[in-house]
């Protein structure tokens, strides 16, 4: 068995000091990117997905569904 491991950050966040950081959003330009690494045929093969349960981290997974 042959395994490989592809680790990635979230996409692009807004600031806002108002919140914590782990309830950051992405922005519009990090939505686009996390939807346009969803579209890379990189991870077609992938079985599972692992992520943090902050939102910056949520919604750039939730792509992949």
């Amino acid at each position: 068995m042959n395994n490989t491991f592809i680790f990635i950050r979230h996409a692009k966040t807004k600031v806002d000091k108002n919140i914590p950081i782990e309830n950051w959003i992405l922005t519009l330009d990090g939505q686009k990117c996390a939807e346009d690494l969803a579209k890379k045929t990189d991870f077609d093969n992938v079985d599972i997905l692992i992520s943090s349960n902050e939102d910056k981290a949520f919604l750039t997974t939730l792509n992949y569904n």
